[in-house]
C-alpha cells in the first residue's frame, strides 16, 4: 500500500511527467538521427556526385558558380569544409545536410511547442523524424534541408515581427532571406509565402485601428 501511494504521489508530481516528456523527445530525435545516418552510407546520387565534380573538387573558386541553379551554394560551401576538415568522404559530403537535419527536428518541436503545447510538439517531432521524404532529402549531399532550416527560421523571425515590430526583426528576416536563396532559388516560394502573410497581419491591423 505504501509503495502504491509513493508511486501515485510521483505520478501527480509535475516533474514526473517533464521527465517523461524529455525521454520520448529525446527518443524521437534519435530516431530521426539514426533514420537519415542510415541512409548516409548509401550510393551517392546524379546529383550529388555533379555537385562534388563541378564545384566542390576545384578549389575554393569552382564553387561560386552562383548562376547555375544546379549549386545550392551554402550547402557546396560547407561540404568544401566538411571534405577539408574530415577527408573525402562519403561522410563527409553528406555530413552538412545531416546536420542541418537534426536542426530542423529541434526548430519543429519548439515551434509546435510555442503553437501548441508539449503534446503537438512530441506529434509534430514524431512525424517529422519519421517521414520517408523528409529522411531521404535530409540525408543527401545537397541543399534540401537547408531550405528547411532557414523555411523554419525565417517563421520565428516573421512570427516574433508580427508580435512585436522592430528594425531588429526586419534585420534577421533579411539575413535568413539571403542565406535562403543563397542555398537554393526555390527559397523564393517560403519567402513569398512569409511577405503574404506579413503584408496581410498588418493591412488588417491597420483596418482595425
Amino acid at each position: 500500500k505504501q509503495k502504491k501511494e509513493a508511486f501515485l504521489k510521483r505520478v501527480k508530481n509535475p516533474s514526473f511527467f517533464l521527465s517523461i516528456h524529455t525521454l520520448i523527445f529525446t527518443l524521437l530525435v534519435l530516431f530521426g538521427l539514426f533514420a537519415r545516418a542510415y541512409k548516409m552510407p548509401l550510393i551517392i546520387l546524379y546529383d550529388e556526385a555533379a555537385t562534388y565534380l563541378d564545384y566542390c573538387d576545384g578549389g575554393f573558386t569552382s564553387f561560386l558558380k552562383i548562376l547555375n541553379t544546379n549549386n545550392h551554394l551554402m550547402n557546396t560551401v560547407l561540404m568544401k569544409i566538411s571534405i577539408i576538415t574530415f577527408g573525402n568522404d562519403i561522410f563527409a559530403l553528406r555530413l552538412p545536410s545531416f546536420v542541418f537535419g537534426f536542426t530542423n527536428l529541434l526548430l519543429i518541436y519548439y515551434i509546435s511547442k510555442q503553437l501548441s503545447g508539449r503534446l503537438t510538439a512530441l506529434v509534430s517531432t514524431f512525424l517529422y523524424s519519421s517521414f520517408p521524404l523528409l529522411i531521404h532529402y535530409e540525408s543527401l549531399a545537397r541543399g534540401y534541408s537547408f531550405k528547411v532550416t532557414f523555411t523554419l527560421l525565417l517563421f520565428i523571425a516573421c512570427f516574433n515581427f508580427l508580435k512585436k515590430p522592430s528594425e531588429v526583426y526586419l534585420f534577421i528576416i533579411s539575413f535568413i532571406s539571403s542565406l535562403g536563396f543563397l542555398t537554393i532559388f526555390s527559397f523564393l516560394f517560403p519567402f513569398l509565402g512569409f511577405l503574404l502573410w506579413i503584408a496581410y497581419e498588418l493591412y488588417f491591423r491597420r483596418g482595425f485601428e
